[in-house]
Order: C-alpha cells, then structure tokens, then sequence
C-alpha cells in the first residue's frame, strides 16, 4: 500500500516505506542476536565452572532483554499504552506449514547443539583431560633433587595421597591450623606451629640453618628458664607464645601432637630426629645431665650450647669413680647399631667392620667403663670413647672418669673435677 491504514487499534495496511523499515529492523535485530548467539556460544564454551556458567547465561538473556528495558524506561506512558492496545496480527497456519516449522527448528537446534559439542566443547575436554594426565597421572610417588656440587640426581619415594590425608606433615598441619586460627582471621590469637620471618633474607636464612647453629641463637637453656616455674622467663609474655610454637613442632616431629609439655615428651628424647625435642627440652631429655646416655647429646643433634656448659658445669661435684654398668649404660650400646646406621644412612651391621664392633659392643654389655680400656675407639667412626664425637656422642669420660684417664690426660673434657688431683676417690 501507498499509505499506512490504522482504525480501532488494528493496522488495516502498512505504506511501502515503513515496511521496508520494519525489515531493516528486522535484519539489525537478527544479525545481532546471530551475533549474540555465536559469541555467547564461544563464551559458555570456555566457561568451566558450573556457578559462573549459570551467571553468564543470564548476563546473556539480559542483553536480549535491552530493548524491552530501553522501552519501558525512555518511551512515553501514552505511547506504551497505544502499543499495548493494539490487536494482534492474525496469520494463517496450514497443519503442514507448522509441522515444516517444527522440523527446522528441531534440526536447526540439534546441528547447534551438535557443532557446538564438536569444535568447542569436544576439544576443549580432551585438552583438560589431557592435561589431568599430565599432571595427575603416571608415578607421582617421588620427588627429586640436584646438588649442583656432586652434579647427582637423587629421587625419594613419597606417600600415597591417602597416607598424607591421614598423616599430614608437620609444614601442612601448621598450615591448615594457622588458615583457621591466625592473627589475620581470629585477632588476638598467635599461630601455632608457625615462626614468621621478618624479612625474604631472613626467611632464606631461617630456612637453611642446622639445627646446631639453631640451638645455639637461644643465650639460656629454654626448658630451665621458661618453662621451669622457677626460671628467669617463665612469666614473659613475649616468650610464652613463641616456647608454645616450638613445643607444638617439637611434639608434632615425634608424632605426639597432642603433648604439650617437656614431661610428656620425654620418652621420645632418644630418637634420631628428635633433634627440636632435645633442643627445646633439655632438662627433659638429659642434656643438662652429663649422666645420661651420650647419644645425640651434642649440639649437632639439638642440645642447646648453655644446657651441655650447665652439664659440664655439674660436673664440679662429681665422683672419679667408674659408674656402675647400669641401665643408662646398657642403654647406650643397644643403641649402637641404629645410631651409628643413621649417621652412615646404611646399615652398619651389614658391613664387614661389624663383627669388631659387635665384639666391643657385648664387651662393653658384659664388662662395663673397664671396657674402655680394651676398646678405647670405635672401629666405625674412629672416634674415641672418652674423647666423645662431636657430630654423634657426648665424651664417656663423664660416666667412666677411671678408665678413661680423667686427672692423666690433659685432653680429655667433661671430666670431673675431683679428678683434676689426679687421684681417683670421692
């Protein structure tokens, strides 16, 4: 028609002109949601997460939505009405054509539904799944190591993940309590496995520093003066907290993570990797004691520098007699073998220097200090006995001040100071 017809609220004819223009709006709004369709495609093709997917489908049926918002917020209330009003355009529909439109529209949908799964979803799993097995599949039980100076690859095999589930290391167990009760989320509180470095260097350092030259930072035996009801900082404030991180971590490496005292610790003292314990327990684990079994009483193995001088220094009332072949002493050579394996990482008894050492182990069971004299050095470390072993023993010339020659041999250390006039009574 020339003309546009319009009477009681129904469009009789429509001019040529506003035809053409409600195709051209008709074209704009198909190629936009065309365009809407692919990249929304593109878009929730790469989305991986199921929440954030739900959230992106709606951002996009919002933009479909924007020309209804920009009509009800900017158009006139009498325009919307008279739109409103308007009756419905009638089309016949034959049975047949809307069967046809049913069918396209099925098909249309399925080679959608059907090209998206193919070019994007299709690669985009085999891609994740491909990397899962990069990362997640194959021998992941070993971790491994370069040491630049010897230029030698070492390899450790390493729990299951269902063995860490239950056994968490000491480095995870002071994560996951310090993520629920730190001074970050629960104010007022302090960490309780963790010590914060002040800086990066000083994180570096405190990372890589042997527990001998740690032992050694502390100027006073922590038990005796902090923990002990009579010592000089036992009420300190600032020292309570930080003596509460090093027991937790102490009990923590000897698998008593429930202990939170050097008394319920001490049966673990003797262990080879008991080296925080010893450090942070002295009294408790004999380091303050030059009568107690010399294993690992050596700065190298945990005890303070101050605790083995108050060992030393108790000395000053001791006896020059021989102590008796006790408990303590057959204690210290059934430990031998497992002491001297660990210090070696192999197992001595199956080298062929064990039967010598065999032989002055059951002499020292069977005859005691005067042992010593027969069997003055080991045949596995050369070390002396009397002389102790720096990186392993404490000197035996405490506990066997007679065989060992205290008050005879200039060279000898933790002797007694009653041997100092060369006799050898009380």
């Amino acid at each position: 028609a020339r003309i546009t017809s319009f009477s009681e609220n129904t469009f009789e004819t429509i001019s040529w002109g506003r035809f053409c223009l409600l195709l051209l709006t008709y074209a704009c709004r198909t190629a936009i949601a065309s365009v809407l369709l692919v990249a929304g495609i593109l878009w929730l093709a790469r989305t991986t997460s199921i929440s954030e997917l739900m959230l992106n489908a709606v951002a996009l049926n919002a933009i479909l939505d924007v020309d209804e918002f920009l009509f009800v917020g900017m158009t006139p209330i009498k325009i919307q009405h008279a739109i409103q009003s308007l009756e419905p355009m009638r089309v016949k529909y034959s049975r047949r054509r809307s069967e046809c439109e049913s069918v396209v529209h099925f098909i249309s949908l399925v080679a959608l539904v059907s090209c998206t799964y193919l070019f994007q979803l299709g690669p985009l799993t085999e891609a994740m799944l491909s990397l899962k097995n990069e990362l997640c599949g194959g021998n992941q039980g070993f971790v491994v190591g370069f040491n630049p100076e010897t230029q030698l690859t070492h390899a450790l095999n390493t729990p299951s993940s269902l063995d860490i589930g239950r056994n968490l290391t000491i480095s995870e167990l002071a994560v996951e309590s310090h993520k629920a009760t730190s001074p970050e989320t629960t104010p007022g509180e302090f960490p309780a496995y963790l010590l914060f470095s002040t800086d990066k260097n000083t994180f570096s350092n405190d990372n890589t520093r042997s527990i001998e030259l740690e032992s050694g930072l502390v100027p006073f035996c922590i038990e005796n003066e902090i923990m002990n009801p009579a010592g000089r900082y036992h009420n300190d404030t600032a020292l309570i907290p930080w003596t509460s991180i090093l027991i937790r971590n102490s009990a923590a490496s000897v698998g008593l993570h429930d202990a939170r005292s050097c008394e319920e610790l001490r049966g673990m003292c003797s262990g080879v990797d008991s080296r925080l314990l010893r450090m942070v327990c002295g009294e408790a684990c004999g380091c303050t004691d030059p009568y107690s079994s010399a294993w690992y009483k050596v700065a190298a193995h945990g005890c303070q520098p101050t605790c083995l001088q108050l060992a030393q220094a108790s000395l000053s009332g001791g006896s020059c007699e021989d102590a008796a072949n006790d408990e303590v002493w057959q204690a210290f050579w059934r430990i031998y073998p497992e002491a001297v394996s660990h210090y070696f990482s192999a197992d001595v008894t199956q080298t062929i220097l064990w039967p010598a050492a065999s032989q002055t182990i059951n002499a020292m069971l069977r005859d005691g200090c005067a042992a010593l004299m027969q069997f003055p050095t080991d045949v596995m470390t050369t070390a002396e006995w009397c002389s102790g072993m720096p990186q392993l023993f404490r000197p035996l010339s405490a506990l066997c001040p007679r065989s060992c020659g205290c008050g005879q041999r200039a060279n000898l250390t933790h002797c007694p100071a009653s041997c100092a006039s060369g006799n050898s009574s009380n």
